[in-house]
């Protein structure tokens, strides 16, 4: 073969050799930030600061609410998907209850709350806004605890799924607290229990 030839089709190969080589491993890194940080939305109206530490199972963190708005819920999280992939098909999570922890040295805030499923979107496919159906509320009332376990009530029966996103939601959590909030009211973690 003509070294003309030859030279420029090495290249190439090395090119794209190093190139999947890049994605393989940007991609690896990208999944296993996944598992610690799903990219699911958090939202506040009430421009909290550190909302990302409720979800992110590192006691040591905290929440604090910057700004109180009447009326309005003090912030939503999505918390996981209802299903997982395990090679085959989407089987469901069996969900329990959702456990509620309170900052090192600190206690639990007061608070109403309300359980939702998300509807999980293909947005390749489908631009448009998710609908929520409300699958249970439940309120503390604080009493100084640090840890609150609540037990939840999901009324949807989930059943395995192999056409991704068809009959597969987020568990989203809508909490509202009282104002004012006492210096001691803190939380660290909020995490769904199976």
């Amino acid at each position: 073969m003509n070294a003309r030839i030859l030279i420029p089709v090495c290249i190439w190969a090395i090119l794209i050799a190093v190139g999947n080589y890049q994605i393989i491993s940007s991609t690896n890194k990208k999944i296993e930030q996944y598992h610690n940080a799903p990219p699911f939305r958090i939202d506040s109206v009430h421009h909290a600061k550190n909302l990302n530490h409720l979800v992110d199972s590192r006691p040591e963190t905290e929440w604090e609410r910057a700004v109180f708005r009447k009326g309005e819920p003090d912030f939503t999280i999505e918390m996981k998907l209802t299903h997982f992939y395990d090679g085959v098909s989407f089987v469901p999570f069996r969900i329990k209850g959702i456990e509620w922890r309170a900052c090192q040295g600190k206690t639990l805030p007061p608070f109403t709350a309300k359980l939702f499923l998300r509807e999980s979107i293909n947005v390749d496919k489908e631009l448009r806004l998710p609908i929520d159906k409300l699958e249970d509320s439940f309120s503390f009332d604080g009493a100084g605890k640090k840890i609150h376990s609540q037990a939840i009530n999901i009324k949807t029966k989930f059943i395995s799924q192999t056409d991704y996103p068809t009959g597969i939601y987020i568990y989203t959590l809508e909490v509202t607290l009282p104002n004012p909030l006492s210096p001691n009211d803190c939380f660290a973690e909020i995490k769904l229990t199976e």
